[in-house]
């Protein structure tokens, strides 16, 4: 006990000290990185803004109990106006009220928290006798007091607004004209499609004006979203208005966007940092006039609060005055030039962002990915896996450790915007179902279509199968002498990108899902299988091409590990029923491999082949979207956001009828052709008709 002793005397005359300056260090944490999250999933951020979101409300509480009990000292007067200043650190930081959409529903929880610390604060304010005579010192502490209630209630009130746009429709509290509301939306939507696109300055605006859309999407299914409109815009002039939405309706959820743009909102602005300032003015009076009655470490203490509440306070209305949110309230009023101002010192701040965290605009333009052979051979091989499998948490250890992030390549929005500007309007429940047959069909490979249905699959286990189809053609394709990458890499990237949906966020995919396919296929693949790569795969595959086309099983050799022998082909179904599945989703796998492969043979058409592949994730990748669960969408915004939220938002917007419809580049040359050929062959039978009559004439005669 005489080793902790000096440790015991510090904290017992220092610890209230220690506690009100971290918590004013997390403050100014959360200030600087909090909005970095809206466009980075970087691990480490998050742990350290986790730790700063936590330790925000516990060293402030802590710090507002021990006051009650030091502040009754004469020299620790001045704690009295640390209470008010702990307040307005639990009250935090606009850019984060939550860092979980769960904090939002918690929202009654931290207005009881509300209640108690404010009369905590009073407490301590009545035990430090400050209000027994006037001095510059009461006048400080009300001050700040006003200060601390208003920005603490303005985080419960925000979050409580929060819980409302995250919430279900049906689980709406109040009664409300949904089509009044419509209508009212729908006349505040700008003009634009008749001649061409409005400017990329107004982009904020028509995302602000369509910003109805994403929060029905966020309430209910994605399907269920609907609002005609007569106004249409080009499928890239809305892609940039919906990566907008998503920065606004992360704000909406995890910051305070929606009470400090509001008439309460600022009236609180108005009154926090001029009574902040003042507060400060006040206290280096009283330094001048009364300077020797209080400890000088409580002195310092107490000036470095008062002048970081100031620089927060400031930076708190310069960020709410220059920000998209006043850009789009202002462009309806009189204000309009000075909106088209706010918004072009926006996008500057945006594009500098940009440069600097290497990310999109409004999100991070990542996507996940996470590789089904990688994770059988560091199942076989790390260390770390294995320990994982140990305590019964390998799937979880791969999935964390052994997936990582790429940028979204070009092409993929390319063609999902090329799918929602072609498809008619009795096209998009078709294309919402198809989950790539569409795709398939387009290509018109009646055999691939003919063995897709035939397998006769669910979602998960279409990722599955594709997913192995997807590796073991490419490593084929790789093989091959081709010319130019066409979708190779966007076609391992989709389809790492729906294994990871399946094996870490299965909570994203359309009801109903199941990992018991993907979590029977990890055991059977890691526990019978001594070593399972593409490459290895492949072989088999090749090997056994033939009898996979007949839709036979796949044969490991003796030793257990897929490689690839030549087998007899037997027709008879006696010897079908003898061979044994291993896994029956690794045998669709490969066979629908084997066909792949068999088909970009014949034809000589490997590109084709690899196209179609991509066409098929984007279509998957549409499907899903299109009918995933709508609480997905608000807990990924918090992760950088998702390309699945993006692609959401264009097919409601397409279902709608907001993008303009074009014609595929090959659609008028299609028709065209038949065209011509149609003329051709009519003169053709009219020569031939005109050769029979002149032919018959000298008879007759």
């Amino acid at each position: 006990m005489s080793g902790a002793q000096p440790v015991v005397v510090f904290w017992f005359g220092w610890g209230i000290h220690v506690m009100v300056v971290l918590s004013f260090l997390v403050q100014v944490t959360l200030l600087l990185l909090a909005d970095i999250r809206r466009r980075k999933d970087w691990p480490v951020l998050k742990v350290i803004i986790w730790t700063g979101y936590t330790l925000a409300d516990m060293t402030a509480v802590y710090a507002l109990g021990h006051m009650s009990v030091l502040c009754s000292a004469p020299e620790h007067h001045l704690m009295a106006l640390w209470a008010p200043l702990l307040l307005v650190h639990l009250g935090g930081q606009d850019n984060i009220t939550a860092y979980a959409i769960e904090d939002n529903r918690l929202w009654l929880r931290h207005l009881q928290t509300f209640v108690l610390q404010v009369v905590a604060a009073g407490y301590v304010l009545y035990a430090s006798t400050v209000f027994s005579r006037p001095s510059l010192l009461r006048s400080a502490t009300i001050l700040m007091s006003v200060v601390g209630v208003l920005k603490y209630g303005e985080r419960v009130w925000s979050l409580s607004g929060a819980d409302k746009y995250a919430s279900s429709s049906l689980s709406a509290t109040s009664y409300k004209d949904f089509r009044a509301e419509r209508e009212y939306r729908l006349s505040l939507a700008p003009e634009g499609g008749k001649k061409g696109d409005p400017p990329r300055d107004r982009i904020v605006i028509i995302a602000h004006s369509l910003l109805h859309v994403p929060k029905q999407m966020f309430k209910g299914p994605t399907r269920y979203v609907k609002n005609k409109s007569a106004k249409t815009y080009s499928g890239e002039y809305m892609l940039k208005v919906a990566e907008a939405q998503l920065s606004m309706m992360y704000d909406l959820l995890y910051t305070k966007a929606a009470v400090v743009h509001t008439v309460y909102g600022m009236c609180i602005r108005v009154i926090s940092l001029p009574f902040t300032v003042a507060a400060l003015l006040l206290f280096h009076a009283m330094r001048v006039t009364d300077c020797d009655g209080y400890r000088r470490a409580d002195v310092i203490v107490t000036n470095v609060l008062l002048t970081g509440a100031v620089v927060l306070e400031a930076m708190s209305l310069v960020r709410s005055v220059f920000s998209m949110w006043t850009a789009a309230l202002l462009a309806g009023t009189k204000w309009h030039e000075l909106a088209s101002a706010i918004a072009s010192a926006e996008r500057g701040v945006i594009w500098t962002v940009k440069m600097l965290m290497r990310s999109e605009a409004y999100w991070s333009g990542y996507m996940r990915q996470h590789n089904m052979f990688k994770v059988f051979f560091h199942t076989d091989y790390s260390t770390g896996s294995k320990l994982a499998k140990s305590i019964g948490r390998e799937d979880w250890w791969d999935s964390m450790f052994y997936s990582r992030s790429t940028r979204v390549p070009a092409a993929i929005m390319d063609k999902v915007l090329e799918l929602v500007s072609t498809a008619k309007y009795g096209e998009v429940g078709l294309m919402s179902r198809a989950r790539g047959v569409n795709a398939v069909n387009r290509r018109e490979e009646h055999q691939l279509v003919a063995l897709i249905k035939a397998l006769n699959l669910e979602l998960a286990d279409s990722i599955l199968v594709w997913h192995i189809a997807t590796n073991v053609y490419i490593s084929w394709y790789n093989d091959q002498d081709t010319q130019g990458l066409h979708f190779k890499r966007e076609s391992r990237q989709l389809s790492n990108y729906m294994f990871f949906l399946l094996a870490a966020r299965p909570y994203m995919l359309p009801y109903p899902v199941t990992r018991h396919s993907y979590v029977q296929l990890c055991h059977d693949s890691v526990t019978h299988l001594r070593c399972c790569t593409a490459e290895k795969l492949k072989l088999a595959v090749s090997d056994q091409k033939v009898n996979l086309m007949k839709r036979c099983p796949l044969q490991p050799d003796t030793e257990r590990s897929i490689i690839g022998f030549p087998s007899p082909v037997n027709n008879s179904s006696d010897n079908k029923a003898k061979q044994s599945s291993l896994n029956k989703t690794l045998d669709k796998g490969s066979q629908l491999a084997a066909k792949l492969i068999h088909t970009a043979e014949q034809g000589k058409k490997a590109e084709g082949i690899m196209e179609m592949i991509f066409e098929v994730w984007v279509e998957m990748l549409c499907y899903t979207a299109y009918s995933c669960n709508e609480k997905s969408h608000a807990q990924n915004l918090s992760n950088g956001g998702d390309i699945m939220t993006l692609v959401a938002l264009m097919m409601v917007y397409m279902s709608n009828g907001f993008i303009k419809k074009i014609k595929k580049p090959n659609q008028d040359k299609g028709a065209a052709t038949k065209k011509k050929e149609k003329v051709k062959q009519t003169k053709t039978t009219t020569s031939a008709a005109g050769t029979s009559s002149g032919g018959a004439k000298p008879s007759t005669d």
